[in-house]
């Protein structure tokens, strides 16, 4: 077969594949730069989460890197507020709000959604009543399904916040 006719064959074969829909969307990879900045241990766990992969897979092209930084950073917020907590109800101390994991290239929309995050939390903190932070933490939308410790994928923070 000639070079000309490889190349079409070829160019043909990649035309039908992607026509067809062969395959998974373009997924990020644990080192992928949009997720640099992010800790790597969380990066991973996230990435290997197949229901997060489905999600992310469905959702239009533009909001896929948004997603899962947004995701790897608020598995880590979520963390850091039950700790923060914890450390609360032993202390009697009122926390500093969790600093937020911030990829080093956030994309648009990352800064606002985790900057809303953090106010609802300092206004928890404000309160001064532990309880606020726990209802916080168990709201819808928020961090209630979020794995509590990657060492025991089946407990969630609702599990671990019920005792």
């Amino acid at each position: 077969m000639n070079r000309s006719l490889r190349i079409g064959a070829l160019g043909a074969a990649l035309v039908t594949m992607a026509a067809c829909g062969a395959g998974t969307p373009d997924r990020l990879e644990p080192d992928s730069p949009a997720l640099a900045g992010l800790p790597p241990d969380v990066v991973q766990e996230r990435l290997a989460d197949p229901e997060l992969l489905e999600t992310v897979d469905s959702a239009p092209e533009g909001e896929r890197v948004l997603m899962t930084q947004l995701n790897v950073s608020s598995t880590v917020f979520c963390r850091d507020v039950v700790t923060a907590r914890d450390a609360w109800l032993l202390s009697g101390t009122r926390p500093q709000t969790p600093a937020v994991a911030r990829p080093d290239h956030p994309e648009d929309g990352f800064d606002e959604f985790m900057d809303g995050w953090v106010s609802m939390v300092d206004d928890a903190v404000d309160s001064g009543d532990p309880d606020g932070l726990r209802d916080w933490l168990l709201g819808d939308g928020g961090c209630r399904d979020v794995v509590a410790d990657p060492q025991d994928p089946q407990r969630t923070i609702v599990d671990v916040l019920a005792g």
